[in-house]
Protein backbone atom coordinates (compact mmCIF):
# COMPACT_ATOMS: atom_id res chain seq x y z
CA UNK A 1 0.00 0.00 0.00
CA UNK A 2 2.89 2.38 0.55
CA UNK A 3 4.07 1.68 -2.97
CA UNK A 4 0.89 2.41 -4.06
CA UNK A 5 0.44 5.57 -2.50
CA UNK A 6 4.37 6.48 -3.34
CA UNK A 7 2.93 6.24 -6.91
CA UNK A 8 0.36 7.93 -6.46
CA UNK A 9 1.94 11.06 -4.65
CA UNK A 10 4.69 11.10 -7.95
CA UNK A 11 2.03 10.90 -10.56
CA UNK A 12 -0.29 13.68 -8.22
CA UNK A 13 3.20 15.33 -8.33
CA UNK A 14 4.06 15.33 -12.11
CA UNK A 15 -0.39 16.20 -13.35
CA UNK A 16 0.17 19.04 -11.19
CA UNK A 17 3.75 20.28 -12.55
CA UNK A 18 2.01 20.01 -16.53
CA UNK A 19 -0.85 21.82 -15.20
CA UNK A 20 1.14 25.01 -13.51
CA UNK A 21 3.32 25.05 -16.94
CA UNK A 22 0.07 25.03 -18.91
CA UNK A 23 -1.41 27.63 -16.79
CA UNK A 24 2.01 29.53 -17.03
CA UNK A 25 2.36 29.02 -21.09
CA UNK A 26 -1.41 30.23 -21.42
CA UNK A 27 -0.92 33.61 -19.81
CA UNK A 28 2.00 34.00 -21.67
CA UNK A 29 0.15 33.83 -24.42
CA UNK A 30 -2.85 36.19 -23.41
CA UNK A 31 -0.07 38.56 -21.84
CA UNK A 32 1.57 38.78 -25.28
CA UNK A 33 -1.40 39.07 -27.21
CA UNK A 34 -2.29 42.40 -25.26
CA UNK A 35 0.31 43.52 -25.79
CA UNK A 36 0.05 43.27 -29.00
CA UNK A 37 -3.40 44.43 -28.84
CA UNK A 38 -2.43 47.66 -27.05
CA UNK A 39 0.50 48.71 -29.86
CA UNK A 40 -1.84 48.39 -32.30
CA UNK A 41 -4.21 50.64 -30.90
CA UNK A 42 -1.37 53.20 -30.76
CA UNK A 43 -0.32 52.94 -34.55
CA UNK A 44 -3.97 52.78 -35.67
CA UNK A 45 -5.15 55.45 -37.43
CA UNK A 46 -7.89 58.45 -35.90
CA UNK A 47 -11.14 57.20 -37.32
CA UNK A 48 -12.71 60.11 -35.61
CA UNK A 49 -11.80 63.24 -33.81
CA UNK A 50 -13.80 66.62 -33.03
CA UNK A 51 -11.44 68.32 -35.97
CA UNK A 52 -12.18 66.21 -38.47
CA UNK A 53 -14.78 67.68 -41.50
CA UNK A 54 -14.31 70.73 -43.91
CA UNK A 55 -13.53 74.37 -42.27
CA UNK A 56 -14.08 77.94 -44.34
CA UNK A 57 -10.99 79.65 -43.58
CA UNK A 58 -10.09 83.36 -43.35
CA UNK A 59 -6.62 84.11 -43.35
CA UNK A 60 -5.87 87.92 -42.95
CA UNK A 61 -2.76 89.83 -44.85
CA UNK A 62 0.63 88.43 -43.85
CA UNK A 63 4.09 88.74 -46.26
CA UNK A 64 3.25 90.66 -48.38
CA UNK A 65 0.14 88.29 -49.52
CA UNK A 66 -2.91 90.01 -49.08
CA UNK A 67 -6.17 88.20 -47.29
CA UNK A 68 -7.40 85.32 -48.78
CA UNK A 69 -9.97 82.29 -48.00
CA UNK A 70 -9.51 78.58 -47.91
CA UNK A 71 -11.50 75.39 -47.76
CA UNK A 72 -9.58 73.43 -45.33
CA UNK A 73 -11.10 69.34 -45.72
CA UNK A 74 -8.99 67.58 -42.33
CA UNK A 75 -9.57 63.79 -42.96
CA UNK A 76 -9.70 60.41 -41.12
CA UNK A 77 -6.15 58.92 -40.77
CA UNK A 78 -4.15 62.26 -39.89
CA UNK A 79 -4.10 63.85 -43.21
CA UNK A 80 -5.53 67.48 -44.95
CA UNK A 81 -6.51 68.72 -48.15
CA UNK A 82 -6.84 72.52 -49.06
CA UNK A 83 -7.67 75.13 -51.74
CA UNK A 84 -7.87 78.47 -51.56
CA UNK A 85 -8.18 81.77 -53.76
CA UNK A 86 -4.52 83.57 -52.83
CA UNK A 87 -3.81 83.15 -56.50
CA UNK A 88 -5.08 81.77 -59.81
CA UNK A 89 -5.15 77.88 -60.18
CA UNK A 90 -2.50 78.35 -62.78
CA UNK A 91 0.29 79.85 -60.14
CA UNK A 92 -0.48 77.15 -57.56
CA UNK A 93 -0.97 73.44 -55.95
CA UNK A 94 -3.34 72.44 -53.51
CA UNK A 95 -1.98 72.64 -50.20
CA UNK A 96 -1.81 68.53 -48.85
CA UNK A 97 -0.48 67.55 -45.33
CA UNK A 98 -0.90 65.87 -42.07
CA UNK A 99 -2.10 67.09 -39.11
CA UNK A 100 -1.73 65.33 -35.34
CA UNK A 101 -3.51 65.67 -31.92
CA UNK A 102 -1.07 67.26 -29.27
CA UNK A 103 -4.00 68.12 -26.47
CA UNK A 104 -7.75 67.92 -26.07
CA UNK A 105 -9.03 70.19 -28.45
CA UNK A 106 -5.34 71.11 -29.75
CA UNK A 107 -3.32 69.83 -32.96
CA UNK A 108 -0.32 70.96 -34.96
CA UNK A 109 -0.28 70.66 -38.91
CA UNK A 110 2.48 70.41 -41.75
CA UNK A 111 1.67 71.08 -44.87
CA UNK A 112 2.60 71.77 -48.53
CA UNK A 113 1.87 73.65 -51.80
CA UNK A 114 3.49 74.24 -54.91
CA UNK A 115 3.64 78.02 -56.60
CA UNK A 116 4.60 79.30 -59.75
CA UNK A 117 5.23 82.49 -61.17
CA UNK A 118 2.46 84.21 -63.73
CA UNK A 119 4.93 82.92 -66.28
CA UNK A 120 4.87 79.32 -65.53
CA UNK A 121 8.46 79.70 -63.78
CA UNK A 122 8.13 77.19 -60.99
CA UNK A 123 8.76 79.01 -57.76
CA UNK A 124 9.09 76.61 -54.94
CA UNK A 125 7.65 75.12 -52.15
CA UNK A 126 5.60 76.50 -49.33
CA UNK A 127 5.81 74.80 -45.89
CA UNK A 128 3.03 75.49 -43.67
CA UNK A 129 3.37 74.23 -39.93
CA UNK A 130 2.08 74.89 -36.61
CA UNK A 131 -0.79 74.71 -33.90
CA UNK A 132 -4.52 74.70 -34.96
CA UNK A 133 -7.08 74.39 -30.97
CA UNK A 134 -10.33 73.82 -31.64
CA UNK A 135 -13.29 75.57 -29.16
CA UNK A 136 -15.50 73.50 -26.73
CA UNK A 137 -18.40 74.40 -29.09
CA UNK A 138 -16.25 72.12 -31.92
CA UNK A 139 -17.26 74.91 -34.27
CA UNK A 140 -14.10 77.25 -34.87
CA UNK A 141 -10.56 76.51 -35.59
CA UNK A 142 -7.82 78.66 -34.81
CA UNK A 143 -4.27 78.34 -36.61
CA UNK A 144 -1.36 80.16 -35.92
CA UNK A 145 2.03 79.27 -37.75
CA UNK A 146 4.53 79.79 -40.37
CA UNK A 147 4.89 79.64 -43.86
CA UNK A 148 8.12 78.92 -45.13
CA UNK A 149 9.01 79.28 -49.37
CA UNK A 150 11.74 77.04 -50.50
CA UNK A 151 12.91 77.05 -53.69
CA UNK A 152 13.94 74.52 -56.15
CA UNK A 153 17.24 74.24 -54.16
CA UNK A 154 15.75 73.74 -50.88
CA UNK A 155 16.76 77.29 -49.67
CA UNK A 156 14.48 79.25 -48.10
CA UNK A 157 12.90 82.64 -50.00
CA UNK A 158 10.95 84.06 -47.82
CA UNK A 159 9.65 83.25 -44.13
CA UNK A 160 6.35 84.41 -42.17
CA UNK A 161 4.46 83.54 -39.69
CA UNK A 162 0.29 83.43 -40.08
CA UNK A 163 -2.98 83.01 -38.61
CA UNK A 164 -6.03 81.88 -40.18
CA UNK A 165 -9.55 81.94 -38.42
CA UNK A 166 -11.80 79.07 -39.55
CA UNK A 167 -15.55 78.29 -39.38
CA UNK A 168 -17.19 74.49 -39.79
CA UNK A 169 -18.86 74.00 -42.86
Amino acid sequence: MTEKMSSFKKRLVAVTCVGVFALLFVAYIVSAQESESNNQEERAPVFTDPIVGAWNCTIPPAGGAPAFNDIKNIHVGGTQSEIDDAAPPSQESPTVGTWAKTGSLTYSQKAYQKTWTASGNFLGTFHYVGPMSLNADLNQLSIEGTATLFDANGNVVTSFPFTASCNRL
